[in-house]
């Protein structure tokens, strides 16, 4: 969906690229997803659209040898992860801050396939990016092990599921 990435260079733009020095290095269109990437000198970051997964999912990741690193499809006990959705990030600081619990799915709410709404939401994401995740883009991956923690918990609790 050309719009997609239309939007998200508009809507991104003033954050990542002027604000934190991202630069876009990769742009996919395929039939399920669309996503482009944006990477500065320690972060990278994938946005992608996927209507039929749910909408919208920013995943900041720290680079490995200059380059965003895959996600792994299996998460075992000792996977360094070095990726993590930006709606686990937003959950943890404000759990950190004592605001509130862990949200499950903080932004799905708002995820529509409808033209206005999906404006809507890659602005809202690109201001949550920017007060939630400031630390990351400029480098800080200090949350990363209780991140870490956290998605861990969350697969044990689906194995038993």
């Amino acid at each position: 969906m050309k719009q997609f990435e239309k939007y998200c260079r508009r809507l991104f733009k003033p954050v990542l690229e002027d604000k934190f020095r991202f630069k876009i290095v990769d742009v996919k269109h395929t039939d399920f997803s669309d996503y482009l990437i944006y990477q500065n000198a320690t972060t990278g970051i994938k946005i992608s659209y996927e209507p039929r997964e749910g909408g919208i999912f920013v995943l900041l990741s720290r680079l490995i040898d200059g380059k965003m690193p895959e996600y792994p499809i299996y998460i075992k006990a000792d996977t360094i992860l070095n990726s993590f959705d930006l709606e686990d990030i937003i959950s943890f600081k404000l759990a950190k801050k004592g605001i509130g619990h862990k949200f499950k799915n903080y932004f799905r709410k708002y995820n529509f396939n409808r033209k206005a709404s999906l404006v809507r939401n890659l602005t809202r994401y690109a201001e949550e990016l920017e007060e939630h995740a400031a630390y990351i883009l400029n480098g800080d991956f200090g949350d990363f092990p209780e991140l870490e923690k956290i998605v861990k918990a969350r697969g044990k609790l689906i194995l038993k599921s």
